[in-house]
């Protein structure tokens, strides 16, 4: 079972046992709202959103109209006894991490992440989107590998995503920092295209 959360409010919704493509909103413990991606108006179901909750229950700290700063949709099902509600059924991702073609159109990090699966011989890396033609990809390599052929061949994809116009730079480092979290950050737009 997959769950949808973050540090700030905990639990936010889960999948069902049975496995639906869906996630319930845990609406015992928040309100949600879908929010338009360039305004505070409701967007419409099946629409990319804003996801904006309000904790009912935190007292010390209450988060009202909390940003997640994740981007999903919604829509309504019916339930076996004939009750409709509100779902997510999509979870796009952090708003902060959308990447842009050289046409500035919005692309979802995970095409990124995707093609990152087919090279072994990286061990770390970072792709920098520093505005719509210049991107970075900072990348640490496993010992004995063909540099030259995974740049010419990642090169080739990246810009095949971005567009021809792209400047692309490889740059070989040592280490990738953790954030604070202790993740490692895969993606850093500096476009901040969604207020």
């Amino acid at each position: 079972m997959a769950m949808y959360s973050n540090q700030e409010l905990g639990i936010l919704a889960f999948q069902p046992h049975t496995g639906e493509n869906y996630f319930e909103l845990n609406t015992g413990s928040y309100f949600f709202e879908f929010l338009k991606l360039h305004s505070d108006e409701p967007a419409e179901e099946m629409e990319d959103a804003r996801i904006v909750v309000t904790d009912l229950f935190n007292k010390a700290v209450p988060l009202i109209r909390y940003d997640t700063e994740d981007l999903g949709s919604y829509c309504y099902i019916t339930d076996k006894k004939g009750r409709r509600r509100k779902v997510i059924n999509k979870i796009i991702g952090r708003k902060a991490d959308y990447i842009y073609s050289n046409k500035k159109e919005r692309l979802s990090p995970y095409i990124l992440i995707t093609k990152l699966w087919d090279y072994y011989g990286i061990r770390q890396c970072q792709l920098i989107q520093e505005d719509y033609n210049k991107v970075i990809f900072k990348v640490v390599y496993r010992q004995n590998e063909d540099k030259k052929k995974i740049e010419r061949k990642f090169t080739n994809e990246i810009m095949q995503v971005f567009g021809n116009e792209t400047n692309f730079k490889i740059l070989e480092v040592e280490n990738i920092p953790r954030e604070v979290s202790g993740k490692r950050k895969y993606i850093v737009s500096n476009i901040n295209r969604i207020k």
